[in-house]
This record gives structure tokens, C-alpha cells and sequence, in this order.
């Protein structure tokens, strides 16, 4: 997509379409944490429900994708595939 989209990607599932902002880190946990943190942007301007329906958060650490539906208010992610976003750990489910 263009630079000007708000979202990279769109998925087609065969029952919707979806609006998807891809993200990368090459980031490695702190010794304490084993978890990765990911800000959205630069500035505080939330990606909005209607802009964004999902972010794809691909972590070379974890060596996978974090797939997390946009709740509108996001400005950043704490990552970990044991942690509050397992559940979304390399499982490619668009609703």
C-alpha cells in the first residue's frame, strides 16, 4: 500500500476483508523481562478502529507473528508468546 495508508496490508478471508499495520522488531528481551516492547508510532496518535483493524507484529526473537485486533487505543505492545498475547502467537485469525 501507500505510505499515505494507515494499515500495509489486506487480508481477505473469504468472509470479510481486513485493514492490517505490519510491524517488525529485531528487538531482544531484557535478562529480567523476556518480554519485547514494540511502540505503534512516534507521536500519540492512536491508529483508530476504523483505520486499522489489525496489527501484525513480527518478532525475529520469537521468530513469529503476534496477530492483535485493534482496540483503538494502543500506542504501544509488551510482547511475549507466554504472556498476555499468547493467544495471538502465529495464530492467523481474522473476525
Amino acid at each position: 500500500m501507500l505510505d499515505s495508508s494507515p494499515y500495509d496490508v489486506i487480508v481477505d478471508t473469504g468472509e470479510g476483508l481486513f485493514k492490517v499495520q505490519v510491524k517488525f522488531t529485531s528487538q531482544v528481551p531484557t535478562v529480567r523481562k523476556n518480554s519485547i516492547h514494540i511502540s505503534l508510532s512516534n507521536s500519540y496518535v492512536f491508529y483508530t478502529i476504523k483505520a486499522v483493524d489489525y496489527f501484525a507484529i513480527y518478532s525475529t526473537y520469537f521468530g513469529g507473528f503476534f496477530i492483535i485486533p485493534n482496540s483503538g487505543n494502543h500506542q504501544a505492545f509488551r510482547l511475549n508468546p507466554k504472556g498476555k498475547y499468547s493467544d495471538n502467537f502465529n495464530k492467523f485469525v481474522f473476525k
